[in-house]
């Protein structure tokens, strides 16, 4: 599908509407105003060694395009060009250390109700993962967010490379991201 066709389906359908993609491609060579209008952009962040290492886990030829650093922050930078505000940028090592209080964040950054009730799902897959499913099976046995302490991940040869390329991106990126008061990080 076109993002064009993304776009036009999502606003077809009652209420808000909540449209997950990757990076690895250059959406921001197709946004327009006019498809980008009324949008409320979230980019969630992941620390690059640690997205590194999970993408070549699955698709060990992956180019440092691929990676989607690069590709997110264009992608940030016209959302926030478009709407004349920053997108929402959603820190993944704060939203599973601190996954409750990150999400009644997030909620309140886009307007939306915080339902606690959301913040647990049945494990398993989901019909809309069946042509990406080797990328979900650790989300397919969740049935929340995992607390964790974010581990610095070794680097070798060509993936130092894609490190050194897409950490500026990542930095621009989390320089945004929603903060939560200490009080709130450790409730």
């Amino acid at each position: 599908s076109s993002v064009a066709a993304v776009v036009a389906y999502a606003r077809s359908l009652p209420g808000p509407v909540f449209v997950k993609d990757t990076t690895e491609h250059r959406y921001s060579d197709h946004l327009t105003p006019e498809l980008a209008a009324g949008i409320t952009h979230t980019f969630v962040v992941r620390e690059p060694s640690a997205t590194i290492t999970s993408h070549v886990a699955v698709k060990p030829d992956a180019s440092c395009s691929d990676i989607g650093y690069e590709n997110q922050y264009l992608l940030f930078a016209l959302a926030w060009s478009l709407a004349g505000r920053p997108p929402v940028v959603l820190d993944s090592d704060l939203l599973v250390r601190a996954p409750a209080e990150a999400v009644r964040a997030y909620c309140a950054a886009i307007g939306l109700p915080y339902r606690p009730e959301a913040m647990c799902w049945p494990a398993g897959e989901r019909p809309e993962w069946a042509r990406t499913a080797v990328w979900h099976v650790t989300a397919g046995r969740s049935t929340g967010f995992e607390t964790a302490q974010p581990r610095p991940v070794p680097l070798a040869g060509h993936l130092c490379d894609y490190y050194d390329h897409h950490r500026p991106y990542y930095d621009r990126m989390l320089d945004h991201a929603l903060s939560l008061s200490r009080t709130e990080a450790t409730r």
